[in-house]
């Protein structure tokens, strides 16, 4: 079953458009941006990037971060970078989504860890 479903992902993954190959390098790597520090002493020190852009308006993601991280400069111009790159795509590709929002999540320094 675990091979079935690997193999399932390889064949989208084949399917996946440059386009889409690049606006999920964007996310990947923003997440390592992100995630490269999550040190905190207080909330104040957590904050939720916005990034992407669903057809319908809004983000469609939020990535956690903490405000002493030393790539956060790295993390908001790759978040920028992917919004206005994914919301080019939409237009181009006319797509559609379902018009929800995301909720901008609650973060939280736990353990001295950002959340």
């Amino acid at each position: 079953m675990k091979l079935f479903i690997f193999s399932l992902l390889l064949s989208f993954s084949a399917l996946a458009t440059p386009e889409l190959a690049r606006l999920n390098t964007h996310v990947e790597i923003l997440k390592t941006y992100a995630s490269f520090d999550l040190s905190c002493s207080e909330d104040s020190d957590c904050l939720a990037l916005t990034a992407g852009h669903r057809p319908c308006g809004g983000p469609s993601l939020y990535v956690v971060t903490s405000k002493k991280n030393s790539f956060l400069s790295e993390a908001k111009r790759t978040a920028k970078i992917f919004t206005q790159e994914q919301k080019a795509y939409n237009i181009a590709n006319n797509r559609i989504s379902h018009c929800g929002m995301l909720s901008v999540p609650r973060v939280v320094c736990e353990a001295k860890l950002c959340k």
